[in-house]
């Protein structure tokens, strides 16, 4: 069931990946630079509100996994989605009235731009308000539907949303109307659309029906519930905080059309996370089951081999775009201008993000040993030094700064906390991690990356010809690395080895 599990995600998010991200370019066309910058500030929003989940999504799908265990009663559970259902609503209420209220001062004294209508930007943002406040609703029944591990039905619900959100508007734009205020209300009725239908499978998927007694709700099984979100709201908030504050500083100090640029940066940047997490799902329950039989041996051997298969990736397309990244964007987006200015901030960026989900790697340990209070610490001696960082280089810098903080905190967060965590749990591992595992990686990437790159320059700028380029050049990294680095070396031979074996 977790392998299916596994392949309904990957598909779900390859998907999300392909329309979220690869269209985004032809939006980008319609709407002109200034009203995709107010895409990308819409996107941000979206994140921002997440706070306000306050970890009630994975409670309620924790309840959900209770409740069909027989551990809670059914009008147990019902409390607490009820529970849930009245804050996400009450929090609505609020944020209609906020965005409503706010719209105009947003609009005039925070955004900058030239060519779009005052007014229209501020109806804009009081759509874009509404619309993530809805969305944040859909969380509770999310939560019902991924606790009854109905990963596929819930799958197909994202792609059909991703469908209509990323695909189908584009059609619309061509044909009926191009404006960005369109895009926005298309967004709202998407948002409502997308609330009823989450909330009909739920019912399905959870096994909900309709109390004909009268109900009488139970606070102290909530308070219990609640008490477990609040812990997972601490980091959440702080990830937001984090990966959402560059955004949200920038939209203050630069134009849209600058701000729009930036904003494909970073979905470009994502797509490094979007690779990793599928091993990331299946990683983390098996080391925490290998952490619970006390076996360290075993438990650093399938660390080791984790984190070596996540830089064996994360590495190789990092050093891809760092020296091919202009063939890359300029396939994607078919615009030498706006290549060029993506270009600018992209390496730095993506090698940030690339530090980014190396540092990740001490979560795992936690994880697997039950103890995240360390994480959480982790995580505001992150924000400590990208708070400061960030707000000076973007006042001297602009988006380049953004970037450039970015990068740099990850990498004083990764050299220190990284080798701090693995002190912990493995003392006198992280010197041999380093030495026979992430160094050879990097130097054998960013080596073939560099020698392709200035010994092989190519001046054909047809499509075919940049696609077989990039394709030749990521295979020859990823069999370099492959020769050079001796545990993946040595796990292609046996593969090779054990294959030959069995139907040679």
């Amino acid at each position: 069931m977790i392998n299916k599990n596994v392949i309904y995600n990957y598909i779900s998010q390859l998907y999300v990946a392909f329309a979220g991200v690869f269209l985004l370019p032809i939006t980008l066309k319609f709407l002109g630079a200034e009203g995709f910058g107010l895409v990308t500030f819409y996107i941000m929003l979206q994140a921002w509100v997440q706070v306000f989940d306050l970890g009630f999504t994975p409670a309620v799908s924790r309840t959900v996994v209770q409740f069909r265990a027989g551990k809670i009663k059914y009008l147990d559970f019902l409390s607490i989605k009820y529970f849930y259902e009245t804050v996400f609503t009450v929090f609505l209420l609020i944020g209609v009235v906020f965005f409503y209220v706010s719209s105009d001062y947003i609009s005039s004294e925070w955004l900058n731009y030239k060519e779009l209508n005052p007014e229209e930007v501020s109806y804009a943002i009081f759509l874009m308000g509404v619309t993530v406040f809805i969305r944040l609703n859909s969380g509770v029944y999310r939560g019902i539907i991924s606790g009854a591990e109905k990963f596929g039905t819930l799958s197909l619900l994202n792609i059909a949303n991703v469908t209509a959100r990323f695909v189908i508007i584009l059609p619309l734009l061509y044909y009926y109307d191009s404006s960005f205020v369109f895009y926005f209300e298309y967004q709202l009725t998407l948002s409502v659309i997308e609330l009823l239908m989450l909330k009909y499978f739920s019912k399905i998927s959870g096994g909900i029906d309709e109390v004909d007694s009268v109900f009488k709700f139970n606070w102290n099984v909530v308070k219990n519930n609640v008490s477990f979100s609040m812990f997972i709201a601490g980091s959440t908030i702080i990830w937001i905080i984090t990966a959402q504050l560059d955004k949200l500083v920038l939209s203050k100090y630069l134009d849209l059309s600058e701000f729009s640029v930036y904003g494909l940066v970073v979905l470009v940047c994502s797509c490094l996370r979007l690779v990793v997490g599928p091993f990331t799902t299946v990683l983390l329950p098996r080391l925490a089951t290998i952490a619970q039989g006390d076996n360290t041996s075993l438990l650093l051997e399938e660390y080791k081999k984790a984190t070596l298969l996540v830089m064996f990736i994360v590495i190789p397309l990092t050093s891809l775009f760092t020296f091919h990244g202009h063939a890359i964007i300029y396939l994607w987006t078919q615009d030498f201008d706006l290549t060029n200015s993506i270009m600018n901030i992209l390496p730095i960026y993506m090698t940030g993000s690339c530090l980014m989900i190396l540092s990740a790697f001490p979560y795992y340990l936690q994880y697997a040993h039950g103890k995240l209070r360390l994480h959480l610490v982790g995580s505001l001696v992150f924000l400590c030094i990208f708070t400061p960082s960030l707000f000076f280089l973007v006042y001297k810098y602009g988006a380049m700064g953004g970037a450039l903080s970015w990068a740099i905190s990850n990498l004083i967060f990764f050299f220190l906390w990284v080798p701090y965590i693995h002190s912990i749990y493995f003392p006198g591992f992280s010197a041999v991690w380093f030495k026979n595992c992430l160094f050879p990686i990097v130097l054998a990437s960013y080596t073939v990356s560099y020698f392709v790159k200035f010994t092989f320059p190519s001046n054909d700028s047809s499509l075919i010809s940049i696609l077989l380029s990039l394709t030749f050049t990521f295979f020859a990294i990823i069999l370099t690395t492959s020769l050079v680095v001796k545990n993946i070396r040595e796990f292609i031979f046996k593969f090779v080895f054990n294959f030959y074996k069995r139907f040679g």
